[in-house]
């Protein structure tokens, strides 16, 4: 038996074989991309909302801290002068001129 050389219809059929394989796995690989994307999108839609919520958080954390603030130091100062009018209070005496611009 000799080896003969593949003809030119044999080499055009193997030729077509890789073809069609690269074929089907650029439609494989499209396919995926599609979804791929599709996902992203969907991806990138809830982190901007997510940020959007945490930015909100923020916000409010900021607004409730500065209200506490607010509350911290009046609170203090209410105390302050509770003190003092109960000292005064205990000796006798008549309130700080302070006082009486608050009472």
């Amino acid at each position: 038996m000799t080896n003969t050389p593949p003809t030119h219809s044999e080499k055009r059929e193997e030729v077509n074989k890789h073809i069609l394989k690269e074929e089907e796995e650029k439609a494989k690989i499209q396919k995926d991309l599609s979804i791929l994307t599709d996902r992203l999108s969907q991806i990138n839609e809830s982190l901007a909302r997510k940020a959007q919520a945490r930015n909100e958080y923020d916000k409010t954390i900021q607004e409730v801290s500065l209200v506490y603030r607010f509350v911290t130091i009046s609170c203090d100062g209410s105390i302050y002068f509770c003190r003092i009018y109960a000292v005064h209070f205990s000796l006798s005496l008549p309130p700080p001129a302070c006082m009486l611009t608050i009472l």
